[in-house]
């Protein structure tokens, strides 16, 4: 059962979606930065705080954030 208020609907421009891809494939950034913005691209896909937190093995508190 989903518990509290729904998560309002992310979107992003081409020009935001461009540059999170390019951070989120860089092994040079401090893995913080890496995985706000793999969190950020699979939100703006329509995937829940859950199923990001399973993807990317990280605690739902974690993706909340």
């Amino acid at each position: 059962m989903a518990m509290g208020r729904p998560k309002a609907m992310l979107v992003l421009t081409e020009q935001n979606r461009e540059q999170l891809e390019g951070l989120a494939s860089l092994r040079s950034l401090p893995a913080g930065l890496v995985n706000r913005a793999r969190i950020i691209l699979l939100s703006a896909g329509g995937k829940t705080n859950e199923q990001i937190a399973r993807e990317l093995r990280m605690t739902n508190a974690t993706v909340g954030k």
